[in-house]
């Protein structure tokens, strides 16, 4: 009978060791915004240069302080999961595109008045994402996940065939392109 008591009261003292109290998650959830600067120099960095980067299919994931202020999305109405720790965005190819379009308002002075209109996207048609001053031109799917309580994080991950055009030169190609914690992957 001792020993059942011991069994039960290890799982019990890992449990009660694995809470964290409500000062403890604002404490985690607080970044001090001169570090915040510091990372969003360093993993910005590699997005400064003039690049359009062509790909089949593209992922995106950021916390939300970098999205916000790095990260601009395509036109269209993407498809949406949200969960407490993200939102995912996607946009494919197949998907019908809803565009908003502006008119005058009849009386003068008043803001426009919006509808908006539901099209099939052409084949030929790409998806425009921007990172700071790169340009992803994209054929496929984009999909794109916003972190609500993550540290700072921005990385791209480019497939199927890559064509990187860098400040106007010719184009390189690759399998895969990732910006990952500042640095440039290319296979």
């Amino acid at each position: 009978m001792s020993n059942a008591r011991h069994v039960l009261a290890i799982p019990a003292l890992l449990l009660v060791g694995c809470v964290t109290t409500e000062a403890g998650k604002q404490e985690q959830e607080r970044i001090d915004p001169a570090i915040l600067e510091i990372h969003e120099a360093r993993l910005v960095k590699r997005f400064q240069g003039r690049h359009v980067i062509v790909c089949q299919t593209l992922e995106i994931e950021a916390n939300l302080f970098l999205f916000t202020n790095n990260v601009t999305l395509p036109v269209g109405e993407p498809r949406r999961e949200r969960t407490d720790l993200f939102e995912q965005l996607t946009w494919s190819a197949g998907d019908r595109v809803r565009l908003r379009e502006s008119t005058p308002s009849a009386k003068p002075g008043w803001d426009v008045k919006a509808r908006t209109k539901t099209r099939k996207r052409s084949s030929r048609e790409k998806y425009r994402i921007m990172i700071d001053a790169t340009t992803f031109l994209v054929d496929e799917r984009i999909t794109v996940r916003r972190l609500f309580k993550a540290p700072p994080t921005l990385t791209a991950h480019a497939r199927g065939h890559v064509m990187v055009i860098e400040n106007g030169k010719a184009a390189s190609n690759y399998q895969e392109v990732r910006f990952v914690d500042g640095r440039v992957e290319a296979r």
